[in-house]
Parts: C-alpha cells; structure tokens; sequence
C-alpha cells in the first residue's frame, strides 16, 4: 500500500482472510460456518480479480512503453 494506494481496495478482504493461515501455524479451535467460508470465498475472488486486473494493467503500460 506505500508503492500503490490502489492496494487499499483489498485491505479489508486480506484482513479477513489472515485468520486462516495463521491458524494452520498456530494451532487453536477455529469454528467456521458455511457463511464464513462463503464470505472466505468471496473475499479470495475479490483479491484474486484485483491481482489479475494490476497485473494486465502492468503488462499492457510495459507494451506500450515498449
């Protein structure tokens, strides 16, 4: 986010999804409902999109430049 304020966009999907690698790490009792794994979902989708829309955005400025 200090190179890219466009990160901002996604913050809060990363934030809600950091629980679940640090569990595997560090062993506690995580109690997960469908909706929580929905919602996991739909946060990776939107993180995902994200990545694929700045990564295309990059490669396309770099062909032009070219």
């Amino acid at each position: 986010m200090k190179s890219d304020d466009s990160f901002n966009e996604i913050a809060d999907q990363c934030s809600e999804l950091a629980a679940y690698s640090i569990q595997p790490r560090y062993p506690m009792e995580l109690i997960l409902e469908e909706q929580d794994m929905k919602q996991a979902m739909k946060n990776s989708k939107a993180i995902r999109n994200f990545v694929i829309d700045l990564a295309t955005e990059i490669v396309q400025d770099g062909q032009e430049k070219a």
